[in-house]
């Protein structure tokens, strides 16, 4: 008996050194080969050693999203947001853009990826905001909403050419 109980706690300990980013890493690599499963459950494994942890809060929004579990996936995307640094605001932002743009929700789509635009810009990265006006017009074109979508490629269009 004394002998399982130690077992145990030894198997506890590991658990619980294992780095909230390889759970991360080896999530990535399940996602990448289509178990969205199995790498949801890592990415939770993750979130719970590191609640603030934005790879795996962007991680599971997007195997969620792949899932059509689009409120759900917004929960995490949110987070992801939140938690991002500097240099992946705009990954997050696009992402949650992203969600919307599944639900064929143009308007709260471009809340995301105009700010996502916007940080472009400030930061001098031409090409990074006219590939993304770019992805907000094909997301007006595919809702039919024709003047919007046409205002968003000649602003791709403008900004590509000021590099």
């Amino acid at each position: 008996m004394r002998r399982l109980i130690w077992l145990l706690s030894l198997a506890l300990a590991a658990a619980q050194t294992i780095d909230p980013q390889d759970l991360v890493t080896q999530a990535q690599k399940l996602a990448a080969e289509g178990h969205a499963d199995q790498a949801l459950a890592l990415y939770r494994q993750a979130l719970a050693r590191a609640p603030e942890l934005f790879d795996a809060h962007l991680g599971a929004g997007i195997v969620l999203d792949l899932q059509g579990r689009y409120a759900e996936a917004r929960q995490h995307f949110e987070k992801a947001i939140l938690e991002a640094p500097d240099e992946s605001k705009n990954q997050a932002l696009v992402s949650m853009g992203v969600s919307y743009a599944f639900e064929g929700n143009a308007k709260s789509a471009s809340t995301f990826y105009r700010q996502a635009f916007d940080r472009g810009m400030a930061a001098q990265d031409l090409v990074g905001g006219a590939a993304t006006a770019n992805a907000l017009g094909r997301i007006y074109l595919e809702s039919n909403d024709f003047d919007n979508a046409a205002k968003w490629h000649q602003t791709g269009y403008e900004t590509s050419r000021r590099q």
